[in-house]
């Protein structure tokens, strides 16, 4: 479960009149109908209250480089092997064994 403010905020955090950080259920999602591509999203995150109240939150793919290595700087060990395999899965031959090597020099 994640969390997020029950209401838009803006200007200084000491205005915002009560808005609480509440919990909400978390699902991400690769997209790929006419609107998303007119805007170049590629995925969604849903936060979804108890009551069925949603904000969703529309990434491009840039939104993702920015956002991956911090998320993955405080992902636990499994969280770190799954993202690690899921990406080297995607690569080609050469770019992976330029990753791998690249990684084993950096860790000499």
């Amino acid at each position: 479960m994640g969390f997020i403010t029950n209401q838009w905020l803006k200007g200084s955090a000491a205005r915002n009149r009560g808005h609480y950080p509440v919990g909400v259920s978390l699902k991400v999602q690769g997209t790929s109908d006419t609107w998303a591509e007119s805007k170049k999203v590629i995925c969604t995150l849903q936060a979804k209250k108890e009551d069925g109240n949603y904000q969703t939150l529309y990434f491009s793919a840039k939104d993702l480089q920015e956002i991956l290595p911090v998320l993955t700087q405080y992902a636990d060990a499994d969280g770190l092997k799954d993202t690690a395999y899921a990406a080297l899965r995607r690569l080609k031959d050469s770019a992976l064994v330029e990753v791998l090597k690249f990684s084993l020099l950096r860790r000499i």
